[in-house]
């Protein structure tokens, strides 16, 4: 029995191996961040703020149609003129977890859920900072085409903001994003899916 678990094991791996791949992604974020103020029931929206996304994907194929495909980016995200600072950065490092779905071999669908851990936080026009929490919650859904023959795939992404991002309990501040995400398959699987 002993000796039949180690190739069984192998076996397994090998395909695993072959049916996941991996690749580096890049690109950019608009974001902003939706205030709904506790006394007076208001609410307002930020001005946009551009930032940058940099990080990998780790793709589970599970069939020609569908796979998981878990990401590790750092993201920045923030917005101007809201909660009576100028302009926020807010720096997360963010994991997200899709379900990827082929609707043709090039043409695709995202959605999952993904958590920001806080890296850093600015204000360049004050010195006063609110406190943010240290996890951002947010929802993406997107659509993205894949150019098969050279490994590249660009997504547009809209995430919505789940959470609070600010300890303050006279706001409630939730941060929604455009992303342009361009990915490049790296390594794995048998072709670009």
């Amino acid at each position: 029995m002993k000796k039949l678990i180690l190739p069984v094991l192998f076996c397994f791996c090998q395909a695993a191996v072959a049916q996941s791949e991996f690749g580096a992604l890049a690109g950019g974020n608009l974001s902003w961040v939706n205030t709904r103020r506790a006394a007076d029931k208001s609410y307002s929206t930020s001005d946009l703020r551009l930032g940058m996304l940099l990080g990998g994907y780790f793709r589970f194929i599970m069939s020609d149609r569908f796979a998981v495909q878990p990401e590790l980016m750092f993201a920045g995200y923030g917005g101007r003129n809201f909660g009576g600072q100028n302009k926020v950065k807010l720096n997360y490092i963010a994991l997200t977890v899709l379900a990827k779905v082929n609707f043709t071999p090039e043409l695709f669908g995202l959605t999952g859920p993904q958590l920001g851990m806080l890296a850093s936080q600015s204000n360049q026009d004050s010195d006063t900072l609110t406190d943010y929490k240290f996890l951002y919650v947010s929802w993406p859904f997107g659509l993205g085409y894949s150019f098969n023959n050279i490994g590249v795939n660009v997504s547009l992404r809209y995430s919505l903001g789940l959470a609070d991002i600010t300890k303050s309990s006279a706001t409630n501040d939730k941060m929604d994003s455009f992303q342009l995400a361009v990915g490049y398959h790296l390594a794995g699987g048998d072709k670009y899916k």
